[in-house]
């Protein structure tokens, strides 16, 4: 029996690189963005150059949802789906986004941000009293 590796806690500071190092494509000779920077260039993860460039930009997410989804984003790009859970699936899945779909996904939580702002609501979590 094998045991399953800990998943590999990550204190995240503004000069925290956005993308790890393993995921960098060979010949990439440009910077990475720092989890601090206003945008993430994700071109660097892309080994196919007639790709698009997906570049996330914070400052068009609201100032209540940018940190929480600055959060969100980054531990999308870094984090991987455990081959457990990909066993059975399609075989199609694969246990990381491309960066076009990162970009993608990302830029639909910036309009739920933007939608939910425009009502009012400037959390995500819900706050129930006396269930702290």
């Amino acid at each position: 029996m094998t045991a399953t590796s800990a998943p590999v806690r990550v204190l995240l500071g503004p000069d925290t690189p956005v993308i790890p190092t393993h995921r960098i494509v060979d010949g990439c000779t440009g910077p990475i963005a720092r989890y601090a920077a206003p945008a993430w260039p994700l071109i660097p993860m892309n080994a196919n150059p007639g790709v698009t460039h997906s570049t996330i930009h914070w400052p068009t997410f609201p100032d209540p949802f940018r940190e929480e989804m600055r959060l969100a984003a980054w531990t999308l790009i870094n984090g991987e789906l455990p081959a457990v859970f990909l066993r059975k699936r399609h075989p199609t899945w694969r246990s990381r986004q491309a960066s076009k779909v990162l970009c993608q996904t990302i830029g639909t939580w910036c309009r739920l941000a933007v939608w939910l702002t425009n009502r009012g609501i400037t959390m995500l979590r819900v706050h129930h009293p006396g269930t702290e």
